[in-house]
């Protein structure tokens, strides 16, 4: 789907009512937000009709470091990948950044201090 489609796509749903759009880091190796991201730019008047949900917590491809199904939902990970998907999401800020697949270990304290530094 081309820059210009997705534009088409996102106005008919924004029409209809669907005004909360999901993403993650894993889908496409960040390259579905890089074309919605694109789409945006051409667009920027949609953003403030729609919500952008994204996700992180799930290795993937587009870091060297990665492999793949590793869980990684320490600071330094939520972090960059919610600068990433910032950057290819072409947008500013993050409606609501969700962890993919929280384990029962992971500190409940640990994490909401890298989201309080994601948010910041």
């Amino acid at each position: 789907m081309s820059p210009g489609e997705l534009v088409s796509f996102i106005e008919q749903h924004l029409d209809l009512g669907v005004t909360t759009v999901d993403h993650a880091d894993i889908y496409g190796d960040y390259q579905c937000e890089a074309a919605f991201g694109e789409a945006l730019k051409r667009a920027p008047h949609l953003r403030s009709r729609m919500e952008i949900v994204s996700k992180c917590g799930i290795a993937t491809r587009a870091r060297a470091e990665n492999t793949i199904g590793h869980y990684i939902t320490d600071r330094d990970h939520i972090v960059l990948s919610a600068e990433q998907s910032l950057r290819n999401l072409a947008t500013d800020h993050l409606d609501l950044l969700l962890i993919h697949r929280p384990g029962p270990t992971d500190g409940r304290r640990r994490g909401s201090r890298s989201f309080s530094r994601a948010a910041s």
